[in-house]
């Protein structure tokens, strides 16, 4: 929902009419709503959704792969190096150290 509030002011459009038309906004709350009635999903549907899900992740990262530019790599070296660093060594010696210190 933020994301939508951050993009419809940016474009100056209605922000809560962009959140209510949301496709993702309306498949969420409508898997909620699903979920606190308790209806069930036929097998076969189910076993579609899973796949089109499971599908939707890797065709995710095929979009965003596609959209990437590599010319603003050479303008921001350092803050790359930053981020790169974070993720490879801080994160993991974090969460190293929580498995450390709860004894895992």
């Amino acid at each position: 929902m933020l994301a939508v509030y951050a993009l419809a002011r940016q474009q100056r459009i209605g922000v809560l009419r962009q959140i209510v038309r949301n496709p993702l906004i309306i498949a969420t709350l409508a898997g909620l709503v699903c979920n606190q009635l308790a209806v069930e999903i036929p097998a076969p549907l189910a076993s579609f959704l899973t796949r089109l899900g499971t599908a939707s992740l890797a065709l995710g990262l095929i979009c965003i792969g596609a959209g990437l530019t590599l010319t603003a790599v050479n303008e921001n070296r350092g803050l790359l190096a930053y981020f790169v660093v974070v993720k490879v060594l801080v994160f993991p010696a974090i969460a190293w150290a929580g498995i450390w210190l709860l004894g895992l």
